[in-house]
């Protein structure tokens, strides 16, 4: 637990995963706010508990919680808070933590029908495919919906930021008078695997293109030219142009790697994760397809590639008419 400014407070939470551990942020507003709630677990909120003890309130003080995207991580102690405390997040959470059991059913259907088209050998599928859970990472509902350009009452001059990306729900917050940015997991230190492919948007036919639009987001960011990012991971970030140009910068790697490989012999996508990421896709199938998925997205945008999709595999060839690159 660390005062990071008078008001603002980050507690770090326990999280069994690589990461060891996620941020939450303690904001001292005209109403007590929490921003994220951690992971669904007895030791997270008793930590949560003892922390915020420390700081001389209780939980039951805080009035408010924002959640910057609906991953488990973000959002798993909202069932241990009242039902008088305000939710607060983008509006997509409608399809994922307002409709839980439905989002799953959504994702396998999607999955199911791309697994062909990427050309993924059978002993991996089941590994795609996200398990029925008996009890929902929250069963709380998100009613109060936040959109671009929004402030918010309880904290006063925090805007709100849409970054999709990471993911389409997610948002960041964002004070100009001090040049403060909470961040999510928009930019963490030292991690360049940072999008998830995710079905259709309810009412939409396309899957979002998320590291298109996280590109877009990595320089709406950089524009603000803030002072520092507290991050739903690690450290705070203050080298943010840095970070966002590392971030570019091994994107372009990997699509100068699809190019050269490409110029050898046409690929399926699945052939093409596993010569990015030899390391991860044994083990992280669903992380290495997305981040595949992502510079295909790019290089197709740029004009660099054609997925020829009129099969049951889809074929990736470089374009015949080039692009510059």
């Amino acid at each position: 637990m660390a005062e990071l400014i008078k008001d603002i407070h980050k507690i770090v939470l326990p999280f069994e995963s690589p990461l060891n551990h996620v941020n939450v942020y303690l904001v001292a507003g005209t109403e007590l706010t929490l921003i994220d709630a951690g992971v669904n677990s007895n030791e997270a909120w008793g930590e949560l508990e003892s922390q915020i003890r420390s700081l001389g309130y209780k939980v039951t003080d805080i009035k408010n919680i924002v959640i910057t995207h609906h991953h488990p991580d973000h959002i798993g102690l909202l069932d241990y808070f009242s039902q008088d405390v305000k939710v607060f997040g983008h509006s997509y959470n409608k399809d994922w933590v307002n409709n839980h059991k439905n989002s799953q059913t959504h994702f396998n259907t999607f999955i199911n029908r791309h697994i062909d088209a990427y050309g993924i050998p059978e002993r991996f599928r089941e590994h795609l495919m996200k398990k029925e859970i008996k009890s929902p990472v929250s069963t709380r509902r998100i009613d109060n919906f936040l959109m671009e350009g929004q402030y918010l009452s309880f904290l006063p001059d925090f805007k709100v930021l849409e970054t999709p990306g990471h993911c389409s729900t997610h948002i960041c917050l964002y004070r100009k008078t001090d040049g403060i940015l909470v961040g999510g997991d928009l930019l963490i230190n030292n991690i360049f695997l940072n999008t998830f492919m995710e079905p259709p948007i309810a009412g939409r036919n396309e899957r979002p293109k998320l590291l298109l639009e996280y590109n877009k987001s990595l320089l709406k960011v950089k524009d603000l030219h803030a002072n520092v990012i507290y991050p739903g991971h690690g450290e705070e970030i203050k080298e943010i142009d840095l970070l966002i140009d590392l971030q570019f910068k091994k994107q372009n790697k990997r699509k100068k790697r699809v190019m050269r490989l490409l110029k050898e012999r046409p690929y399926t996508i699945y052939e093409l994760c596993t010569k990015l990421f030899p390391g991860l896709y044994e083990i992280q199938l669903a992380l290495a397809l997305s981040e595949t998925i992502g510079i295909m997205d790019l290089l197709e945008e740029e004009k660099h590639v054609v997925i020829n999709k009129s099969g049951k595999i889809w074929v990736c060839n470089l374009n015949p008419i080039p692009a510059c690159f």
